[in-house]
């Protein structure tokens, strides 16, 4: 095998299940007015309403978008976020509180529960509430009832922490009160990073016992986990259906904070978003371009749409290969019409309900001139791996067709021949790499 290149990208990405997810928002509007309030642009095409009333600042989409780590949407190229603003002090101005709708609505007779996720960076919390002279902070987030703006259930607090430059998040089933007062879940965390927030409101069959439940920065769970704090609704009428989700700006205190990617659904792996492409990878051999992923956590993913483009962009789809929709999954794509000094490859994941994202972009170099041989192959018990010369830092690794490290090994300063033991192997095909100053030749055997 001569003229050899490959990059291997770990690609943090997912599939996400659609299953019983409601809705996606990644604002991927126009910058602006997301209402028409007072004349507004509504960017957002009716999609986000005014609560109304007398305003003089208004819900914007502004550039620029929030990640979370094994927390993936759909975001576009020209993808925004919300800025959120509190009111300054003193200055008696009025901002637009916002809703968008839950369709349908999801009824209290089917005592099912709503979740909502989103994405939130601090901007600042100096105008927060203390969490040691004030207790109650204030709340941003919580959903309606079809055709309210005003009853606000599972509303979703925020306060300083104790540490300086932290936050913490609480929750409370409906109004606060003696009865239902806030439930913090009382950790400090970092202000200057993204948070993932889940809440939840689960409608139970009894009178004055639906639930309002958080989360604050938990992976991907195909069940619900334990929630980090809860509230009873204890007193008043409970909500005949959720409806809407409620986004409020509207004191001193409302956190000066941008959200992103939110999602409603009504399973908790849904709306968690779980990662499913675990790894990404891209070798030329015998002149052809070999791509391997693996995937986990499938749900309801029609296939892989395979895009090919030779300066990174302008991808032209070039194959498809159906997914398997189950736990683990490795797949594999040979291009045999590789052409010009560099290739660029990338995954388009099409779920069955037409939602996508793509992968990470691999890059094949067709022009490296580093070169390997591995013999005996077939191997029972060990190879040998004629190379150039190796320099200071040159390596061999091991690795399975579906991108798994299996080994790696320092190879000797001036060594042009080295031997590996794959005794340990299953049997199987894998990759030898070996790499030397920058360049990187692979090699194919079959263990046996």
């Amino acid at each position: 095998m001569k003229k050899i290149f490959t990059l291997f990208l770990f690609a943090s990405t997912s599939v996400a299940s659609f299953g019983q997810r409601i809705w996606t928002e990644n604002f991927n509007y126009a910058a602006g007015q997301l209402t028409d309030e007072a004349g507004g642009a509504n960017v957002s095409s009716g999609a986000w309403l005014s609560v109304g009333g007398t305003l003089t600042d208004y819900a914007m989409a502004v550039d620029g978008s929030i990640s979370y780590p094994n927390y993936f949407t759909n975001p576009g190229p020209e993808s925004r976020k919300l800025k959120l603003e509190a009111v300054p002090a003193g200055q008696g101005r009025s901002i637009e509180d916002i809703f968008r709708d839950i369709s349908p609505a999801i009824a209290s007779s089917s005592n099912s529960t709503v979740y909502a996720s989103f994405v939130i960076q601090f901007r600042s919390t100096a105008n927060l509430n203390n969490s040691t002279s004030n207790v109650s902070g204030d709340y941003f987030m919580a959903f309606f009832p079809s055709g309210s703006t005003t009853d606000y259930r599972a509303r979703v607090f925020v306060r300083q922490g104790v540490a300086a430059n932290t936050v913490q998040f609480g929750i409370a089933a409906t109004s606060v009160s003696g009865t239902v007062p806030i439930v913090w879940n009382a950790v400090d965390r970092d202000a200057s990073v993204p948070h993932l927030v889940t809440y939840a409101y689960q409608f139970n069959p009894g009178a004055n016992d639906d639930v309002a439940k958080l989360w604050i920065d938990k992976s991907y769970s195909a069940t619900e986990p334990a929630p980090d704090a809860s509230s009873v609704f204890a007193s008043g009428t409970e909500p005949v259906n959720i409806g809407r989700v409620a986004i409020r700006q509207a004191t001193v205190a409302t956190p000066n904070a941008d959200i992103d990617a939110i999602t409603v659904a009504t399973s908790y792996s849904d709306v968690a978003l779980p990662l499913n492409l675990t790894s990404f990878t891209g070798s030329l051999l015998n002149k052809a371009a070999v791509l391997n992923w693996t995937s986990v956590n499938e749900l309801n993913v029609n296939g892989f749409a395979v895009e090919k483009g030779l300066n990174g962009s302008g991808f032209t789809e070039i194959g498809f290969v159906n997914a398997k929709n189950t736990a683990t999954n490795n797949y594999s794509f040979e291009d045999n019409n590789v052409k010009g000094a560099t290739n660029y490859y990338r995954l388009k994941m099409l779920d069955k309900d037409g939602s996508f994202k793509y992968s990470a972009v691999v890059l094949i170099n067709n022009n490296a001139s580093l070169s390997s041989t591995v013999f005996p192959n077939p191997a029972v018990s060990s190879v040998n791996v004629n190379h150039e010369k190796a320099n200071k830092g040159a390596t061999i690794s091991i690795v399975g067709l579906d991108g798994r490290m299996v080994k790696t090994l320092a190879v000797q300063a001036g060594a042009t021949q080295t031997g590996l033991n794959v005794t340990e192997l299953v049997k199987g095909n894998y990759l030898v790499i070996f790499e030397n100053n920058g360049l990187k030749s692979v090699t194919k055997f079959a263990k046996q």
